[in-house]
């Protein structure tokens, strides 16, 4: 799974891999080590919820994106690429979120598959 900040906006890009992973365990994550001098990772992750809203929280180092299982639902079982929404943080800051199948755009020597 990737995971990209640019400016407000907050993008996955999940494998078939990860997606089947979502689909079967509800919930898929990640995590990388930012620091040379800590063991401290940072983690993120896509977590399907009974919710009928998507929300985020950020504790102890980790992003966790609440998605409701609905939703999850009828992206992984369609054509349907991906999807994005909105999000106000906290102070009103809106947030946009992207989750998109990145295994639909990969194509051997497409060098855009970042």
């Amino acid at each position: 799974m990737k995971f990209r900040l640019s400016k407000n906006s907050i993008r996955f890009r999940l494998s078939q891999e990860d997606i089947d992973i979502l689909d079967r365990e509800g919930f898929v994550e990640n995590s990388i080590p930012l620091s040379q001098i800590s063991s401290t990772l940072f983690k993120y992750s896509l977590i399907a919820t009974k919710s009928k809203d998507l929300s985020s929280c950020f504790l102890n180092n980790h992003f966790r994106l609440f998605i409701p299982e609905d939703l999850i639902g009828e992206w992984i079982n369609t054509d349907k690429v991906g999807f994005e929404t909105t999000i106000e943080m906290a102070g009103g800051n809106p947030v946009n979120i992207l989750i998109e199948k990145d295994f639909h755009f990969f194509k051997p020597g497409n060098k855009d598959n970042d």
